[in-house]
């Protein structure tokens, strides 16, 4: 067996996260060299920390011997996988903190094997972490604390909240979530540590209300929050939980104003109509038009634009809450009526227009090419080398601004 080399092995007394060891005690350092777990160490640690190894995967063989280990530490090691059954066999296994790593995605899978005995797990510092995919079994409910903080996560499984019922403190700080799925959070009627900050999340649904008003420490902080009307109740909350800790202080409006929230007055907390829909083309040349529908409202409306034709185009919001037009380019090559719908939670507006005709003699065999500039009307014949782009804006139907024969070209 190898010996001890880069290990300090002593008795003594530690503190974990959660409890207090008294015992033997073991550090190693594997010095940027080490690709493996030391196997002639005390069969009686109840302390391991293995710091700066070179691990890559990691299996069950590496910790048979560590049965009695209670807290176990591996930070910066180059952990790439782990195997499901990794720590099953360390039978008194109650903390597993992993920092520094290179896992991904189904890499978490080992919380779910029934011989996984752990109730604090925390992994941080692992930037390929973009998703927690872990299967959905009983034994979560075994956690107390998972920490997930200082990763890269976007998304995570609704499911998993369901079978973490009795975990206590769940930190997803310093993530890219944009969004939760917030309704399972319900099951977890033991939660009295919530921490959301430094993410991505722009809004909160208000059926979170009693989530929040359950646990005991909330964090929100950093995220670019859009307050507007759906936010009112955060804001509320924040006044009326005065027997929470809480991070008011540093919880900032980025729009529709760039101020902390605990400066913005209730009345400002607002959500208006859908704007009545611009509609604006570009004549490319003489066989296509580029048609544009805008519409303004909070939150940015949904655009429903029906073309000639009846061929019907949805077009959502953009992701971005602060982004509150919306706009739906689409390519032409007819003229006819254009309706454009556009809709959000506060109303509906929606106007129809008419497009001008494309190319000489395509409007009963008199009209020729037609274009605006400003809601005025530029009258040519087709040449070889069509006039510049011309862009034009309308409201409801075009009706000509000159009696019909002073389109006619000369001879006609």
């Amino acid at each position: 067996m190898r010996p001890y080399e880069g290990c300090m092995i002593r008795y003594g007394r530690r503190g974990c996260f959660h409890r207090i060891l008294n015992g033997v005690l073991v550090t190693c350092d594997g010095r940027g060299k080490e690709s493996e777990v030391p196997q002639n160490l005390p069969g009686d640690a109840v302390y391991l920390s293995l710091v700066n190894f070179r691990l890559d995967s990691l299996q069950k063989a590496n910790f048979t011997r560590f049965k009695s280990v209670e807290c176990l530490t591996i930070v910066d090691s180059g952990v790439r996988t782990i195997a499901t059954d990794t720590f099953s066999l360390m039978e008194n296994l109650h903390e597993l903190v992993m920092e520094n790593t290179s896992l991904h995605n189904g890499h978490l899978n080992f919380m779910a094997h029934p011989q996984f005995k752990a109730n604090l797990v925390a992994v941080a510092r692992s930037r390929l972490l973009r998703r927690v995919n872990i299967s959905v079994t009983p034994n979560l409910r075994e956690i107390k604390t998972l920490d997930l903080h200082n990763n890269s996560i976007e998304s995570l499984d609704g499911r998993l909240f369901a079978e973490l019922r009795n975990t206590e403190k769940l930190v997803l700080s310093h993530n890219r979530l944009k969004e939760l799925d917030w309704a399972p959070l319900k099951e977890m009627t033991k939660l009295n540590k919530l921490f959301l900050d430094h993410n991505r999340i722009q809004t909160v649904p208000e059926i979170v209300h009693s989530i929040f008003f359950a646990v005991k420490e909330l964090r929100m902080a950093g995220n670019p929050l859009h307050c507007n009307c759906k936010l009112r109740w955060l804001r509320d909350f924040y006044q009326t939980a005065i027997d929470k800790t809480l991070d008011f202080d540093d919880v900032n409006c980025i729009s529709p104003h760039a101020v902390p929230m605990r400066r913005v007055p209730p009345r400002d907390f607002i959500c208006t109509r859908p704007s009545r829909p611009i509609v604006e083309w570009i004549r490319l040349d003489s066989r296509r038009y580029e048609v544009n529908c805008t519409s303004t409202g909070d939150p940015a409306p949904t655009l429903q634009i029906t073309l000639p034709g009846q061929r019907t185009v949805i077009t959502p919001p953009s992701d971005e809450l602060s982004k509150v037009s919306t706009t739906t380019p689409q390519m032409l090559c007819e003229a006819g009526s254009l309706t454009c719908v556009a809709t959000n939670s506060e109303g509906t507006a929606t106007v129809t227009v008419e497009l001008p005709c494309l190319a000489w003699l395509c409007c009963s065999g008199r009209i020729p090419m037609l274009s605006l500039i400003q809601h005025s009307l530029y009258v040519g014949v087709v040449e070889k080398t069509p006039p510049p782009p011309l862009r034009g804006e309308q409201y409801g139907k075009m009706e000509p601004k000159y009696p019909e024969d002073a389109f006619r070209p000369q001879g006609a």
